[in-house]
């Protein structure tokens, strides 16, 4: 019979797997804002049409608006 593993916490990981860890999720994390600002534009300048930019500009906002609204 297979003995289950623990799972790992993360405090019992060593410094540098959570500097790895912390590092590998911040360059996906920027990659992802990059391509969520860039695509859309791209998009709708390869299609020369209006829609991409406005399923970008309508979320992003709103977003906006609502971050003025209880920021101020």
């Amino acid at each position: 019979m297979k003995k289950e593993k623990e799972p790992v916490e993360w405090d019992d990981l060593p410094e540098w797997a959570k500097l790895l860890l912390c590092c590998v999720l911040g360059i996906i994390g920027v990659v992802v804002c990059v391509l969520m600002i860039v695509g859309p534009i791209a998009l709708a300048v390869t299609l020369k049409a209006i829609w991409p930019l406005l399923l970008w500009s309508i979320p992003v906002g709103v977003g906006v608006g609502i971050t003025m609204y209880f920021g101020a």
